[in-house]
C-alpha cells in the first residue's frame, strides 16, 4: 500500500511518502525554499569596508 501524507498546509507545507510502511520520501517547504547566505554570510550581516 502507498501513502502520502500532507501536512502544515499553510506556511510551512510538508509531504511524505511510505510503502509498505517503509519511509520512501520527506520533503518540507521551508527547505527547498529558503536561500542559502551568499558565500557563508547573510546579506544583513556584511558590512561595508570601502571607505564609503
Amino acid at each position: 500500500m502507498i501513502i502520502l501524507g500532507l501536512g502544515g498546509l499553510g506556511r510551512n507545507a510538508a509531504a511524505a511518502v511510505a510503502r509498505d510502511g517503509q519511509l520512501l520520501a520527506a520533503v518540507e517547504q521551508k527547505k527547498v525554499t529558503v536561500q542559502p547566505p551568499i558565500a557563508g554570510v547573510a546579506k544583513e550581516k556584511a558590512e561595508r569596508h570601502d571607505g564609503g
